[in-house]
């Protein structure tokens, strides 16, 4: 057996007896009259019909708060333009790689790239859509691979004058039934539905500690907050959870480390554009440590094993390569930047 899998499931099954010690403890703490809530708190996503790129920067950017700008795409060639069958009609025979056969869980990332990544063309992609079958997925693609699409697109008018280091913009094209899985990232995110719709849940940073994260991908989380199984997950009651269900031309603020998901109830277009300077290394810390002490034993060996000996790691699904092996690129990157030296 593969001992990176052994320690992943040792750990989440430590993971699981940690959450009822802690749930007694709190009872302990609190006392016989301490009410445990019996679901997450839950409640809606802010939405505003319009906002100046002024009025985003300091009503929104600034203090870090999601909000939904409805319709906040009118006028953007992309919501006349783009749906499935206007990229096979005319990026038919672009070449790439898709996630095909999908599972049928919440947090797909239980899952590898290795056994659900082909490579095929547009075309023949947007036929798999319609075809009926598992869920598939054009995942994080840049919008440069699809020649003439990004003027279609204006984010410009909410961050042009927003001072920032690094931008991207993907596009996610897929079949109803596609999950993001819980997770944050390190850049602050316009989120655009084009076209279809998705339901959308986002926690706050500070609701990590009830998240129960994957011990080598802390980014990433167990839980489904649309249905969370609280007999084994129950920490998850303790969490509030925003909500909402994004359609054709909305616009969603995701600000960097906020926990989210995203579910296609339908066939589906959708454009994220990452903009700013991405989260500091410090800033990530709090995200380590509400991991527990099993996830930083899977961070080193990680570190060691596949990042210093270089050995190989299956990469899960829609994930980047495991936190051990990021953190020893970026102990490289520093130690060659210091030194003046040349990477190998």
């Amino acid at each position: 057996m593969d001992n990176g899998l052994e320690v992943s499931r040792m750990a989440s099954n430590q993971s699981d007896l940690g959450a009822v010690k802690d749930d007694v403890a709190t009872r302990s703490v609190m006392g016989s009259d301490f009410v445990r809530p019996s679901h997450p708190t839950r409640r809606p996503i802010e939405r505003v019909d319009y906002l100046s790129g002024e009025e985003f920067e300091n009503r929104f950017l600034k203090p870090g708060k999601p909000v939904i700008i409805s319709n906040g795409m009118a006028g953007w060639m992309a919501l006349r333009d783009w749906s499935p069958a206007y990229f096979k009609q005319n990026h038919a025979s672009v070449s790439l790689r898709v996630s095909c056969d999908l599972p049928d869980t919440a947090v797909p990332s239980h899952h590898f790239w290795a056994d659900h990544s082909r490579t095929m063309t547009m075309g023949d992609f947007v036929d798999l859509i319609y075809s009926g079958g598992r869920p598939c997925y054009v995942d994080a693609r840049s919008v440069h691979f699809f020649p003439g699409e990004e003027p279609k697109l204006n984010f410009q008018s909410l961050t042009g004058k927003i001072p920032g280091r690094q931008t991207k913009t993907l596009l996610w094209i897929g079949s109803a039934g596609t999950h993001s899985g819980l997770h944050f990232d390190r850049y602050n995110n316009l989120f655009g539905q084009v076209c279809g719709t998705k339901v959308v849940c986002l926690l706050a940073p500070d609701q990590a500690r009830y998240l129960y994260q994957f011990n080598d991908v802390v980014q990433k989380s167990n839980i489904d907050p649309e249905n969370p199984d609280l007999a084994r997950f129950p920490k998850v009651r303790h969490a509030t959870i925003w909500e909402a269900t994004v359609r054709p031309g909305d616009i969603l603020f995701i600000p960097k480390l906020w926990w989210h998901c995203l579910r296609a109830t339908e066939h589906s277009v959708s454009v994220n554009h990452w903009f700013g300077q991405d989260a500091a290394t410090r800033a990530l810390l709090p995200s380590f440590w509400t991991g527990g002490l099993l996830s930083w034993i899977v961070i080193a060996r990680d570190f060691f094993w596949h990042g210093f000996l270089r050995r190989p790691f299956r990469q899960r699904l829609l994930c980047e390569e495991p936190n051990g092996v990021w953190l020893y690129h970026l102990a490289i990157h520093a130690i060659q930047r210091r030194f003046g030296l040349r990477r190998a």
